[in-house]
């Protein structure tokens, strides 16, 4: 592919890139196409498609029973295997989404690649980190391709868009009030001004309780006001969410499993954990929900009755970090290792902690270990 062949000096080449003409435009997508890797495949990343489909959209699901509707957006999506990923999990969740709002978005600035995710055909080499019952089940081979079913095509749609010079919340798009958005590995290509502006249009572009996931460290050093952390085993994810919001949550959550927490542990917080199975089943459900206060309180009845308890040692660490007290959630991630120091996933967690904290070079010795 070559650039504009008229142009002998690199300053006239910018010069024309300045301009807006037809020619301009049209090479702008060839520079485009040249200057983004576009390296994608289904399923990339199995830790944050896990918690998208364990986590945060059974979690909005229930949110949005009422209203029957979920929005997401793959921002920056390539050549479409990232949306597709996303509508393939919501057909497995949802199996009557048809009868239902769903709305899936892909968008991207280089029209080439949305030109091919549009046509929905795919080689071999997209696969390569896919389960070979899923590729057989939503694709047709055709000669040495794999043609996406139909019906996973139809549901999502995909535009150009330029993250940087576009205004998001954009209605006329239907891009706005997202219950997930994927944007990841985007970032690393703006510099961080770049990337505070586009973080505030997402923020903005997010509804009440949604979702936000980025590559890993894309976001290091950025202003997270109106987000706040989550943390779970296999990675993490920013949600919108207000701190006047979070508290009435917790309220509701804590009046609503009120009736459910008896029998698993006395009103007095220093009695003994009837039933411990119940005790960290319900713990779970608290930290998963946001609730981590009410999480913490039953898990420290946990460990004071079983002080090797892993599972509640590491839970534990799981409440503190999402609830910003990182020294805290280490301490319990290191009780965890003591306990069980072939464990992988309190050492995941110290890495994410070191991240949080801008402390990189502790985060890989982390997770060397």
């Amino acid at each position: 592919m070559r650039l504009y062949r008229n142009v002998g000096t690199p300053e006239e080449y910018l010069q024309l890139l300045k301009n807006d003409t037809a020619d301009t435009r049209a090479e702008w997508q060839q520079f485009i196409t040249i200057l983004a890797t576009g390296e994608t495949h289904f399923f990339r990343d199995k830790g944050q498609f896990s918690i998208i489909r364990n986590y945060l959209l059974p979690e909005i699901m229930e949110r949005r029973k009422a209203s029957r509707s979920l929005r997401l957006w793959s921002a920056g999506c390539s050549t479409g295997e990232e949306a597709y990923s996303l509508a393939i999990i919501v057909s497995e969740l949802i199996p009557d989404y048809h009868n239902q709002d769903v709305r899936i978005m892909g968008t991207d600035i280089n029209k080439q690649a949305i030109e091919k995710a549009e046509r929905g055909i795919y080689s071999p080499w997209s696969f390569r980190a896919v389960d070979p019952g899923v590729q057989n089940r939503y694709f047709s081979r055709i000669n040495n391709e794999w043609e996406l079913d139909e019906k996973i095509r139809r549901m999502v749609t995909f535009r150009t868009g330029n993250l940087i010079e576009d205004v998001y919340p954009d209605y006329e798009s239907d891009i706005h009030d997202m219950d997930i958005i994927l944007c990841r590995n985007v970032f690393i290509y703006f510099d961080s001004d770049k990337t505070s502006s586009v973080l505030d249009k997402m923020k903005n572009t997010l509804r009440e309780g949604g979702y936000l996931i980025t590559g890993h460290t894309e976001l290091h050093a950025q202003n997270l006001h109106g987000l706040r952390t989550r943390v779970f085993p296999e990675s993490v994810a920013y949600q919108k969410s207000s701190p006047v919001i979070s508290q009435v949550e917790e309220k509701q959550e804590a009046v609503e499993n009120n009736s459910s927490s008896k029998g698993i542990h006395e009103k007095n917080p220093k009695s003994e954990i009837r039933n411990p199975n119940l005790a960290m089943e319900e713990a779970q459900r608290f930290v998963y929900n946001g609730a981590y206060d009410l999480a913490i309180g039953i898990l420290e009845q946990v460990v004071r009755d079983s002080p090797r308890h892993f599972d509640a040692h590491y839970l534990m660490a799981q409440g503190y970090a999402n609830r910003g007290e990182y020294e805290k959630a280490a301490d319990c991630c290191k009780k965890a290792i003591g306990i069980d120091a072939t464990a992988a996933n309190p050492y995941f967690l110290l890495a994410h902690i070191a991240e949080a904290q801008g402390d990189d070079d502790e985060a890989e010795n982390v997770l060397k270990k």
